[in-house]
């Protein structure tokens, strides 16, 4: 016979409650779960344990188990704010918005000071992408609790997505103040900062936050960026591979390491990188892109191989638009608006060529709008936003936002100076917001969209026959393909260092990726045929790891390791320039040669010798030297490369003359004519136009020389 009484049940049930709640205080899920189902059992009226019942089983992702449960216990007690509260935050979890703000509005009538219910309605509004509300949202639980450390981050990530970045910042440091271990406040700020370029803080502030959340993918992978930024490429490797390891899908994470091993020249592993990004993310158009580049510095890439993998990202990730009706007044003649797009108007190599175009433009022919897709804005911004006619800052633009721009500003010609080169815009060109497209500058091969009507180059970049390899109509300019402005700060021209040292320094300032291994095997030729040379390899992301392993592939091609030297240059304005007053000759690189670097070897009295290679990538260090004068410095072949490079090492006399006449033959030569650069461009742009006017004003294009001789 049971002797116990009603009030000894309920007090062994509020004993056993109590205790539910306890392991659930402590974490203890499944513990607690049991719990108060056996308090359920006896009681299934029991709202408290139905409700956090509920509360279990939203925190262990049974979303809609959750509701169930919360449901319930409303029905019973439908005045406690708790129980609206986490319902919302479960429909919230659920997508289920406009029940959640409901459930929301509820808790807040029921207790206005209650700060979970405020803070859980702002975040409602917030998905449902009402910013404005719910920031006054998360103003109101701050105004209840200034101590709320999650409203501070909401607040601060609403306040960074528009743009706000300091505001941001204020945000961000205040919730870290108000929970020190608050790894995402840690996180969210070191973010911030790097956005800002304050990348010394940043790194200590996602630091911090693998200190308190060891197993943060993202916060290994935004460390590799803060590293990347610094050139520290070994340590931005070790961060990116961990963030891979960490979550084998973070997509990102192995994009961003296979852009590492493609600086660090490791293009095998850079390709395998690309490779699982795509494989987890292949709608990744930035992913897809970065691979194409990495393509071009494949020596045993055919051009139609090359143009096939261009014209597969086009099928892959260009939107199939339907013509668009241009108002563009279609007038031969009229003063064109140009529309150039980048996100390199900065410090940049491609912004130190485009700004002697823009300085040279002839406003009464062209008016000049940029769109800079670049969020951290530097001296060369402030100079290229001076010499536009219009300025447009696209960074936090979606697609769809930018053509609308495009169209809206009634451009007539739109320019892609960016190519397949990161945070480009194509899938903006691919829906031809503009009547006439071009590509020109800033990639060194075809874009593979055929909304893109035209490339810019010359006949030695791309000379007759390259049309085949093409989405792009070629324009050859009756000039260079490119213009040189030489820096504006003052650097003397050295003496010849052989002339100092006893011996001939061979040089390389080139991008890692292109020292592939025929070009280290030709070099080392070149040593061996001038026994007592040096060469000096200098780079500001030359790493311990790439130096090695460099080194290791001379020492195979029979090359003492002691003969070559490695330089992790300085990044200081002018500082790098520096490093040229210890070679005497520029050895190029193949099957990408060098741009700027070549242009700044022969600024500082360098000589370059190149090799005329089979592609625009290939040829722009011939093109730059044939239009400079400098004929001889070009080979045919591996075996002429190093006849010549033996030969002109030789002549110690002539190299001693070439430093001190190259700056000016340069400054003299189409090359640095910025003047008549720009009246090619325009002519080019002109004759563009009148191709797309209407037939009776238009001219048919057989080659932009031929028209514009």
């Amino acid at each position: 016979m049971n002797t116990r009484t009603p009030t000894t049940f309920m007090n062994e049930n509020r004993d056993l409650f109590k205790v539910a709640f306890d392991n659930h205080q402590a974490g203890r899920l499944g513990e607690a779960e049991g719990l108060y189902r056996s308090v359920l059992r006896v009681d299934p009226a029991h709202t408290d344990a139905l409700h956090l019942l509920g509360v279990v089983a939203h925190q262990s992702g049974r979303h809609q188990l959750a509701v169930e449960l919360i449901q319930q216990a409303i029905a019973i007690n439908g005045n406690n704010h708790l129980y609206h509260s986490n319902l919302g935050a479960s429909q919230l979890a659920m997508g289920r918005l406009s029940d959640s703000i409901l459930s929301c509005r509820r808790a807040v009538e029921l207790a206005p000071h209650y700060v979970a219910a405020q803070f859980n309605l702002a975040r409602a509004y917030q998905a449902t992408g009402e910013t404005a509300t719910a920031e006054a949202g998360y103003r109101r639980t701050l105004q209840v609790d200034p101590r709320h450390a999650e409203s501070r981050l909401n607040l601060g990530n609403l306040l960074f997505d528009r743009g706000e970045i300091q505001a941001a910042i204020e945000e961000f440091r205040a919730s870290v103040q108000c929970n020190p271990n608050f790894a995402y406040a840690h996180y969210n700020l070191g973010n911030a900062l790097l956005e800002i370029g304050q990348t010394d803080e940043a790194i200590v502030c996602l630091q911090t936050t693998i200190q308190l959340k060891p197993d943060y993918a993202e916060a290994y992978n935004n460390l590799g960026n803060a590293y990347r930024s610094r050139d520290q490429l070994d340590e931005a490797l070790t961060s990116f591979t961990t963030a891979c390891r960490l979550n084998p899908q973070h997509a990102i994470a192995h994009n961003n390491r296979g852009s590492v091993l493609q600086s660090q020249g490791c293009l095998a592993e850079a390709f395998a990188a690309y490779t699982s990004s795509q494989q987890i993310a292949p709608a990744d158009a930035a992913t897809h892109s970065n691979a194409l580049v990495a393509a071009n510095y494949l020596a045993e890439q055919s051009l139609q191989e090359l143009f096939q993998r261009h014209r597969a990202w086009a099928e892959q990730h260009a939107m199939d638009c339907p013509p668009r009706q241009f108002r563009n007044v279609a007038d031969p003649e009229r003063r064109l608006r140009i529309g150039y797009a980048s996100p390199d108007f900065r410090t940049h190599p491609v912004a130190s060529f485009f700004l002697p175009l823009l300085q040279q433009h002839d406003r009464t022919a062209v008016e000049v709008t940029c769109y800079s897709n670049f969020p951290r804005p530097d001296r060369m911004t402030a100079q290229i936003e001076a010499g536009a006619d219009r300025w447009r800052d696209v960074r936090r633009w979606s697609d769809e936002q930018m053509v609308q721009a495009v169209v809206a500003d009634e451009i007539d010609i739109l320019v892609d100076l960016a190519g397949h080169t990161a945070h480009n815009r194509l899938q903006v060109f691919a829906q031809k917001p503009a009547p006439v497209q071009v590509s020109f500058l800033g990639y060194p091969n075809t874009t593979g969209l055929s909304t893109i009507d035209y490339r810019i180059t010359d006949g030695i970049t791309d000379p007759a026959g390259e049309a085949r390899s093409h989405s792009e109509t070629l324009i050859p300019l009756p000039g260079p393909f490119c213009c040189y402005a030489p820096p504006k700060f003052d650097v003397e021209v050295c003496s010849l260092p052989a002339d100092r040292k006893g011996y001939v320094t061979f040089g390389s300032l080139h991008n890692l990726a292109k020292l592939n291994p025929h070009v280290v095997e030709t070099w080392s030729a070149v040593l061996h045929r001038v026994p007592q040379s040096r060469l000096l390899i200098a780079r500001s992301t030359l790493s311990r790891s790439s130096a090695a392993r460099l080194s290791a592939e001379f020492v195979e091609n029979g090359i003492a390791s002691g003969r070559i030297d490695f330089r992790q240059l300085s990044t200081t304005e002018g500082g790098y320039l520096r490093v040229y007053d210890e070679i005497d000759v520029i050895l190029d690189a193949f099957p990408w040669s060098g741009h700027t670097t070549t242009c700044e070897a022969l600024w500082m009295g360098v000589p370059v010798l190149t090799l005329r290679g089979n592609r625009h990538a290939g040829r722009m260090g011939a093109s730059l030297l044939t239009h400079i004068g400098l004929h001889e410095w070009i080979a045919e072949s591996r075996e002429d490369y190093v006849s010549h490079a033996a030969r002109l090492a030789a002549e110690v006399a002539s190299l001693r003359r070439l430093r001190g006449s190259l700056r000016d033959q340069l400054l003299t030569s189409p090359v640095c004519d910025a003047r008549r650069y720009a009246t090619n461009i325009e002519e080019a742009y002109r004759t563009m136009w009148r191709q797309w006017c209407p037939a009776e004003t238009s001219f048919v294009i057989d080659t932009c020389e031929q028209i514009l001789r």
